[in-house]
C-alpha cells in the first residue's frame, strides 16, 4: 500500500557558509548570500539535491534507483521531494561590514593579481557551535520501500562534506545530521467517490503560492528564460495529471492521465476517461477577490484618462489630440483587477561530477514571479473548470477530490495551495449580455487563440483589409458580420514547433485583448454561437485541426493551443466599450 513519507533533517553546519547570491550583490561586496524573495538566507533545495545525487553516486546506490528518486540528470524529476533549507538562528551580521576577503597572488611580482581580489559576505562567521539548517524531504512508496530509501537518503546526507561555494578553504562544512524516523500518512482515496446530484458545470479554482513560480516562459536569450505571470490552463491540467500519477503510484510520472492508466482509474474512473475533455481556462493574478479581465486592445488612452473606440466608426479625436493605442502606454487603467508580481532572477549550472566544477554552456538563468507584488501584497491566481455533459455527476466529486490534492507546480515544483469551489467566481469588469443595442456583439479574448493559417496571415502584402477577411470564420454561421477588429498576432515555436512540407510552421495565435465588433442578422443563431464561444471557447479552425492532427494522438498532443488548456476564452459586450466610448463631441459618452 502506498503511503507518503516526509523526514524532517537539520544539517549542522560549520561557519563561515557561503551558498553565493546569483542576483545583483551589494555594493562593494563581491559574493552576498543566497536569500529568498522575503529577503531570507537559504540553501536552495537544488543545490541540496545535487550535493545528494552526487554522494548516493559515490555510495554506489544502484543507477536505476538513483534516478528514480532524484530524477535524469538536469531534470526537476523524481520521486523526493527536497525542500529549501532555513537557519534556526537568523544571521545578525551587517553585510558591508562583516565580510572576508581572498585573493590570488601573482607568483612573478608577490603581488595580488589584477581582479583577483574577492570580497564576501561573512553572514554566518566562524563559531564554536555549528548552524543549524532546517528543511525536509518527501516521497511516495509503498509499506517495504519507505525505510530503505530513508536509511540511503539519511547515509548520503552524511557522505556529503560541504555546501555552498569556497568550500575547498572550509567554508560550509557539515558537522552534523539529524534527522527523525518518516512520518507516515495514509493516502486515503475515497472509493468508490459519491456521484454530485445535481452536478456542477463551471467551478473556480483558486491558486495560493507559497514559492516562487516559474510558469512557461519567454525565451528572451539562448540561456534567459523569462516567466509568465499568468498560469496557463495546461498548466494547472498538468499539474493535477502530475499530481494524481504521482499519488497513485505510477512509475514514470506523467503529465497526462486516460483510462489506459489502471492506477490512477482505480480511484478517478471518470476523471481518466474523460479527462482530455475537461476546460481549464487560464488563472489570472490579483491582489483582490475577482478574476482580472484583460485590457481590450480597442482602449485607448488621452493623457491619464482612458477611452474606448471599438463601436467608433474611423477615427476620432479626443480632445482635439489623437488617442494612443495601448501598445504605446506608459500607465493603465487599475479597475481591470490585474496584480503585477514582483520578479527574481536564478542562475543556474550544471556540475561536472569528474572535475568538481560548472559544465561548459550548462549556464542558465531563470526568472521566477513572486507570490507578493511590489508592495508585498499577497497575489491569487484565479482560474475556472468546466466540465463536459459525460459523466459530469461523477466528475464534479472527483474533480474537487483531485484538485485539492494539487501541492506542487510549474519547473522547479514550487509548494501551492490549491482550492476549488462550485460556480464561477466573479470577475473585474461586467459583461452587458449577449446582444447589445442596435444588434451588436463585441468579442473580447481573454486567451490567446489559433484563428488564422499562418501562411495566410505572414503574406509579404498583407493589409488590414486581407486580414479582415481571415478573421470572417469568427462570425461563422451566416448569423453575424464582422463591421471591424482590434488584433495583435504572435508567432510560437521552440519546442513546440511544427515542420509542414519541409518548412517552418510555427503556430500563430491572435493576442489576448483582440477585439471583434460583429453586427447581428439572426438573433436566434446568434446567441446559440455567442452561448457556444463563452461555454467552450473560440472551437479551433478546421485547417488548424487538420494540420496539427497526427495518427494516434489525440490532437492536444500535437496543439497545445486547443481550448480545453484555457485558449480562446472570451467575454462578449463588456460594458466598458460602452460606458467609456469616444463621442462624436471628441470626449467620453
Amino acid at each position: 500500500m502506498l503511503k507518503k513519507a516526509t523526514i524532517n533533517i537539520t544539517l549542522g553546519i560549520q561557519g563561515p557558509i557561503l551558498c553565493k547570491a546569483t542576483a545583483p550583490s551589494s555594493w562593494g561586496i563581491d559574493a552576498t548570500f543566497d536569500r529568498d524573495y522575503k529577503g531570507i538566507p537559504y540553501i536552495d533545495r537544488s543545490h541540496i539535491k545535487g550535493k545528494l545525487k552526487e554522494a548516493l553516486k559515490e555510495l554506489g546506490t544502484d543507477e536505476a534507483n538513483l534516478y528514480r528518486w532524484l530524477g535524469e540528470e538536469h531534470s526537476d524529476g523524481g520521486m523526493l521531494i527536497i525542500s529549501d533549507f532555513y537557519c534556526v538562528d537568523s544571521p545578525t551580521a551587517v553585510r558591508y561590514d562583516n565580510r572576508l576577503t581572498r585573493t590570488k597572488r601573482d607568483r612573478v611580482r608577490g603581488v595580488v593579481d589584477d581582479t583577483a581580489l574577492l570580497s564576501m559576505e561573512n553572514a554566518f562567521p566562524l563559531k564554536n557551535m555549528p548552524y543549524n539548517w532546517n528543511g525536509c524531504i518527501e516521497f511516495i512508496a509503498d509499506d517495504n520501500s519507505i525505510q530503505g530509501i530513508y536509511t540511503e537518503i539519511v547515509a548520503g546526507l552524511k557522505w556529503i562534506t560541504a555546501v555552498g561555494a569556497e568550500k575547498t578553504v572550509g567554508f560550509g562544512k557539515i558537522v552534523s545530521v539529524e534527522s527523525e524516523e518518516p512520518k507516515i500518512e495514509d493516502l486515503s482515496f475515497p472509493d468508490p467517490l459519491p456521484t454530485a446530484n445535481p452536478p456542477e458545470e463551471w467551478f473556480t479554482v483558486t491558486i495560493e503560492a507559497e514559492d516562487p513560480l516559474l510558469i512557461g516562459g519567454v525565451q528572451r536569450a539562448a540561456n534567459y528564460r523569462e516567466s509568465e505571470s499568468i498560469i496557463p490552463g495546461g498548466m494547472i491540467k498538468g499539474a493535477l495529471a502530475a499530481t494524481l500519477n504521482r499519488l497513485c503510484g505510477v512509475d514514470k510520472v506523467s503529465t497526462s492521465i486516460n483510462k489506459e492508466n489502471t492506477k490512477v482509474s482505480e480511484h478517478y474512473k471518470a476523471l481518466s476517461e474523460h479527462f482530455s475533455k475537461i476546460r481549464f481556462t487560464h488563472a489570472f493574478p490579483t491582489t483582490g477577490d475577482t478574476r482580472p479581465v484583460v485590457i481590450p486592445y480597442s482602449a485607448v488612452a488621452e493623457g491619464n484618462n482612458f477611452y474606448d473606440v471599438a463601436l467608433n466608426e474611423g477615427v476620432k479625436l479626443v480632445n482635439d489630440k489623437a488617442p494612443v493605442f495601448q501598445t504605446d502606454w506608459k500607465n493603465y487603467p487599475d479597475n481591470f483587477g490585474w496584480a503585477i508580481p514582483r520578479c527574481i532572477a536564478k542562475t543556474r549550472t550544471g556540475i561536472d561530477g569528474n572535475l568538481r566544477r560548472a559544465e561548459d554552456n550548462m549556464m542558465f538563468t531563470y526568472q521566477y514571479v513572486c507570490p507578493v507584488d511590489s508592495k508585498n501584497n499577497k497575489i491569487i491566481w484565479y482560474g475556472l473548470v468546466h466540465l463536459p455533459n459525460d459523466d459530469r455527476g461523477a466528475l464534479h466529486t472527483e474533480l474537487i477530490d483531485a484538485v485539492q490534492r494539487i501541492t506542487r507546480m510549474g519547473k522547479r515544483r514550487s509548494k501551492v495551495k490549491v482550492s476549488i469551489t462550485p460556480g464561477k467566481c466573479g470577475h473585474a469588469q461586467i459583461e452587458n449580455g449577449a446582444i447589445a443595442k442596435d444588434s451588436v456583439v463585441i468579442v473580447s479574448l481573454q486567451s490567446d487563440a489559433l484563428m488564422v493559417n499562418p501562411y495566410d496571415m505572414l503574406k509579404k502584402q498583407q493589409t488590414a483589409k486581407e486580414l479582415h477577411k481571415l478573421y470572417w470564420g469568427i462570425a461563422s454561421g451566416n448569423s453575424m458580420e464582422m463591421v471591424r477588429f482590434f488584433a495583435h498576432q504572435k508567432l510560437l515555436g521552440g519546442y513546440i514547433v511544427r515542420k509542414h512540407g519541409g518548412k517552418y510552421y510555427p503556430f500563430s495565435l491572435t493576442g489576448a485583448g483582440s477585439v471583434f465588433v460583429l453586427k447581428v442578422s439572426n438573433e436566434n443563431t446568434a446567441k446559440g454561437k455567442i452561448d457556444e464561444w463563452k461555454t467552450n471557447g473560440l472551437l479551433l479552425p478546421e485547417w488548424a485541426k487538420t494540420t496539427y492532427k497526427k495518427h494516434g494522438k489525440e490532437l492536444w498532443e500535437t496543439c497545445p493551443f486547443v481550448q480545453e488548456n484555457g485558449y480562446g476564452e472570451v467575454m462578449v459586450n463588456l460594458k466598458w466599450h460602452f460606458a467609456n466610448r469616444i463621442d462624436n463631441a471628441g470626449g467620453a459618452k
